[in-house]
């Protein structure tokens, strides 16, 4: 007989970082052979920010602070952001 594998399926992430993390432990804590993700890996979302120096705004031109993109990446949202300043190309 071939040997016992055992597979550790993951689905529905959505970009969260601790649900990733979670998934990595797991495989080490149960002594998996393989990890699979399924699907639904990246954000539930979308925020447009613009930088401007080392300051994020969003579109209404509100100041992000950096505890607010903090949560915002931890919540699995993506975000991107147009760099505002003389050498910027949009």
């Amino acid at each position: 007989m071939g040997k016992d594998i055992k597979l550790f399926f993951v689905t529905d992430i959505h970009g969260s970082n601790i649900v990733f993390k979670k998934a990595i432990n797991a495989v080490n804590m149960f002594k998996v052979n393989y990890l699979v993700l399924g699907g639904d890996l990246v954000g539930k979302g979308v925020f447009l920010l613009y930088k401007r120096g080392d300051e994020y705004y969003d579109i209404d031109n509100n100041l992000i602070s950096n505890e607010r993109l903090e949560e915002i990446k931890r919540h699995g949202f993506i975000y991107t952001y147009l760099k505002i300043g003389r050498k910027s190309k949009i």
